[in-house]
């Protein structure tokens, strides 16, 4: 059965002929993180083809690209933008804590002020667009510049690949939630603690408030933000007391 949110005719741009799959991959996953295709909505080739003007056999090797990124699931007619299940969100917010954690007190040991500079105008870029009707797509883009930026400061290539890769499901994660948030100054608000825990230095302070910043992406989300940091922290040893920090309801960060 097709998902109860059929493609309209305008939900993709179009691609010009001569793009390669490449081009038609790009269009396609932007779309899938910003939400246009929906979870759960079925791909039909003919279709998006003909939405973006190129022929099949392109089409197609985007999609097995996207099926590399765990975007899209399925095989022909039940081929399908991923839905996300709970262990699936549940294990992206474990390894979003844990990688982004190892990556941020490192970059505290190497940052520059012009690397400080860039990422503080970032986060006054979210709280300037928080008036604004499409603030939710804004702020997630800057969200999204932000922890890539902070993540390219330390010389980790290996960790912040598996970041990366990662990070698109978390992204369209993000999407399904983005509107949980009833005070958008909130995130720019958080993005601005975690940075001064870096500037700061501490590990124990860049711990608590990076597990603080990913678990705590909406009131929603507070029981399971709990529920987690605790079996984090029984993983970890907990060597920087995130459940005394955490697990009874801090501010996020």
């Amino acid at each position: 059965m097709d998902n109860a949110n059929p493609m309209s005719d305008d939900v993709l741009p179009k691609v010009q002929r001569s793009a390669l799959s490449e081009d038609v991959y790009s269009s396609l996953r932007e779309v899938i993180l910003r939400g246009r295709l929906k979870p759960d909505q079925r791909i039909v080739e003919e279709r998006l083809a003909a939405q973006l003007g190129v022929s099949r056999a392109p089409l197609r090797e985007a999609i097995w690209q996207l099926k590399a990124d765990g975007l899209i699931v399925g095989a022909g007619r039940s081929t399908r933008v991923v839905a996300l299940s709970q262990r699936d969100i549940r294990e992206l917010h474990l390894l979003r804590t844990t990688l982004e954690t190892t990556l941020y007190q490192s970059a505290a040991t190497v940052i520059s002020e012009k690397e400080i500079e860039a990422l503080d105008r970032l986060v006054r870029k979210m709280e300037m667009v928080t008036a604004s009707e499409q603030c939710h797509q804004q702020i997630a883009q800057l969200d999204f510049e932000f922890h890539q930026s902070l993540c390219e400061v330390p010389d980790l290539p290996r960790v912040r690949s598996v970041w990366e890769d990662q990070h698109v499901l978390f992204r369209l994660w993000l999407n399904v939630v983005a509107e949980a948030e009833d005070d958008p100054m909130a995130i720019a608000r958080h993005h601005r603690i975690l940075l001064e825990a870096v500037v700061d230095g501490d590990p124990s302070r860049i711990a608590v408030e990076t597990a603080r910043h990913v678990y705590l992406i909406s009131d929603a989300f507070h029981t399971e933000r709990r529920r987690w940091i605790r079996e984090h922290a029984e993983q970890a040893g907990d060597p920087y007391h995130l459940v005394e920090h955490l697990a009874d309801g801090g501010e996020a960060g």
